[in-house]
């Protein structure tokens, strides 16, 4: 019999969200963003190549595909948001799936992805540049460093290294006030190891990753086994 767990983390709070973007590319590029160099609009069909399919994403998104664009070609290039208005806003909370592989190819060179601001939509500062590895991950991000500000943009930037490498895809963009409690487990429990056989043992490890404005005292660890009793 395939046994199957399943985690419940629990926080219990009201949360009270005013999301500035809420992106999920469905209907198109949201009023007043930007994309250039290799980004394009589409799904994994249409932009997958053999080395770089965007698997595990059936919706819209946005991506760039150096592996596609061939051996002298470069997928470099942003997606650039509209301006945000964050002068009443208490903090700020940035959210985006990614699928990106930190690549670089017989060591030619490391492709990266970074995430920049912008106070007036000409002067870039860097917030942060990512690693991550062969599947669709969520990022979150504390910027309330933007509080205050009134012509607030973000800039998603993929560069290939100036060499033949994978790409980028981001989808479901959200950036909203920080929740008072909110906490992700990493990897996903789809990703844990299954236990088939009885008497068959097996083990997991997870990562609580807590990005909540108020402080977090103490949470409640749920399980249970093949829909039985919470444990």
């Amino acid at each position: 019999m395939k046994k199957t767990l399943l985690l419940f983390l629990a926080f219990f709070a009201v949360w009270g969200i005013n999301a500035q973007v809420n992106a999920d590319f469905e209907s198109g590029l949201p009023d007043g963003w930007s994309i250039d160099g290799g980004w394009k609009l589409g799904n994994a069909a249409s932009l997958k190549s053999d080395y770089f399919p965007f698997t595990g994403n059936e919706t819209k998104f946005l991506g760039t595909n150096d592996d596609g664009a061939g051996q002298s070609g470069h997928a470099d290039g942003r997606v650039i948001t509209g301006f945000m208005d964050f002068t009443s806003t208490p903090n700020v909370f940035l959210q985006f799936d990614l699928y990106f592989f930190h690549g670089n190819y017989n060591d030619g060179g490391q492709e990266t992805f970074s995430i920049y601001y912008s106070e007036d939509g000409t002067t870039w500062n860097q917030i942060t540049s990512v690693e991550t590895f062969y599947v669709w991950k969520r990022f979150y991000y504390d910027v309330s460093s933007f509080v205050g500000n009134k012509n607030v943009k973000i800039a998603f930037e993929y560069k290939d290294g100036n060499n033949w490498n994978y790409g980028a895809g981001i989808d479901n963009v959200s950036i909203s006030e920080q929740p008072d409690y909110f906490a992700v487990v990493y990897p996903p429990a789809q990703s844990w190891t299954q236990i088939d056989n009885p008497g068959e043992t097996g083990s997991f490890s997870f990562t609580v990753n807590y990005f909540g404005k108020q402080s977090l005292s103490n949470f409640k660890m749920v399980y249970t086994i093949d829909d039985g009793d919470e444990k």
